[in-house]
């Protein structure tokens, strides 16, 4: 019987390499997202759409979805429930009442002094499609997960961030302009 060499070795298929992904904790999450004004929430969902794009090939550009996200945040947490699902998630969660409530909270942020600090609250509905996200990166075939405690490089950026923000706002509560 005669072998064909090219046929008998194992090929992978395009996209099945290993992804390697970071999981992210709903503490450390909540921490990024509070100290960098909201905007960890953001660069999460740029993360996540890579993961797809990379596991399941897709022809998106994740920066322009999460730069835009109110138009492809619902799209990416029903991605995740979808996903989730199939690997037998048991907790569960609405992907129209997480964007809604999403959208709601970060509207705060556009009302005067102290409503908009209820907008801080955004990292909330985040919590559930995080934790079903990590769960698909555990269990997934296509990616390998690890864990951190330390930051890194864009984490301690968002920071770095989100304290010069913090420290505007102080100096202005400390410091208010008078009146002329």
């Amino acid at each position: 019987m005669e072998t064909n060499d090219i046929l008998d070795q194992n090929f992978k298929e395009p996209g099945q390499e290993r992804i390697e992904i970071e999981l992210l904790s709903p503490t450390k999450f909540i921490l990024l997202d509070v100290l960098s004004f909201g905007l960890y929430s953001t660069w999460w969902t740029y993360k996540a759409w890579c993961f797809f794009q990379r596991r399941d090939q897709l022809d998106i550009n994740p920066a322009f979805r999460a730069i835009i996200y109110i138009f492809y945040l619902h799209a990416l947490l029903k991605k995740i429930q979808i996903n989730a699902k199939k690997l037998e998630y048991v907790p569960s969660f609405s992907s129209v009442r997480v964007f809604i409530l999403i959208l709601f909270l970060e509207l705060f942020g556009w009302l005067p002094d102290p409503w908009w600090l209820v907008a801080f609250l955004s990292f909330w509905p985040y919590l559930k499609p995080l934790r079903a996200f990590n769960y698909i990166v555990e269990r997934d075939n296509f990616s390998q997960a690890r864990t951190t405690d330390e930051f890194n490089v864009p984490q301690i950026i968002f920071i770095l961030i989100g304290l010069l923000f913090w420290s505007i706002i102080c100096l202005d509560y400390c410091f208010p302009s008078m009146p002329e």
